[in-house]
């Protein structure tokens, strides 16, 4: 009897923790949701500009606009996993801090490993 109290103790447990996980990366992904414009001209990887006033938008349903290119995210282990349609998927660093984004985006391709600070304010929930 005593055996089968640990296993029901164990799996209520890891339900309990398992929904715990979950809601905090349910409310990570909200303080993502609504505009974001970029506050400065960025050059990334000496070639490409990232222009001051580009917009991300990231919806409630888990779709995004990066500068008008449609993605998926989701937080993964306190990373934005960001799907690009039908493309590569990078795990990007972020930071909320009120109503300012900081986004460690990562370079894809030949240039896989490199990554590049963007800086948000929010313009629009």
């Amino acid at each position: 009897m005593n055996n089968k109290k640990r296993i029901v103790l164990s799996i209520l447990i890891m339900t309990l923790m398992s929904l715990l996980l979950a809601c905090g990366s349910a409310q990570k992904e909200s303080e993502l949701i609504g505009e974001w414009e970029l506050i400065e001209d960025v050059l990334a990887f000496g070639f490409f500009t990232y222009p001051k006033g580009s917009k991300v938008q990231f919806y409630s349903d888990g779709n995004m606009s990066f500068m008008g290119i449609g993605s998926k995210y989701e937080i993964v282990d306190g990373k934005l996993k960001l799907t690009e349609n039908d493309g590569p998927v990078t795990y990007n660093e972020y930071k909320v801090d009120g109503d300012t984004l900081t986004l460690h985006l990562q370079a894809t391709g030949l240039l896989a490993g490199n990554s590049v600070e963007l800086n948000y304010k929010r313009v629009a929930k």
